[in-house]
């Protein structure tokens, strides 16, 4: 945890192999573990899950970054109308319902395989 500003945190994140990003306005949502996920990194996730997986998770990812980038206009009452985007915001229930983390333990096959439902609907809808 740390400021993007701190040195410190700066100097970790180069060091590290990835890191974690919590976000105060997740928790405030509701939404457990308060990972912000565009914000968070890891180098080696390509060098330890399959293909399939890192094109499902690059592709969840790409999405919830364009939601974040939509939220103040969405707010508006504007709604998007290019492909990436209204693929995203189709999608935007399930990838919550995915990243809200329950009290007991998931499997990772059924975690891998839903990360891939959701990024097969999100190649769907573009």
């Amino acid at each position: 945890d740390g400021d993007e500003r701190d040195p410190v945190s700066e100097a970790a994140r180069a060091l590290l192999d990835g890191h974690i990003a919590l976000a105060l306005r997740l928790a405030q949502a509701g939404r457990f573990p308060a990972v912000d996920v565009p914000a968070s990194a890891s180098r080696t996730m390509d060098g330890v899950v399959e293909a399939h997986h890192a094109r499902a998770a690059s592709s969840v990812r790409r999405a919830l970054a364009i939601l974040d980038r939509m939220d103040d206009a969405r707010s508006l009452g504007i709604e998007p109308v290019a492909g990436d985007a209204v693929a995203a915001v189709a999608a935007e229930q399930r990838i919550e319902a995915f990243l809200r983390q329950g009290r007991g333990a998931t499997a990772s096959r059924s975690t891998i395989e839903e990360l891939g439902a959701i990024a097969g609907q999100l190649a769907a809808n573009r």
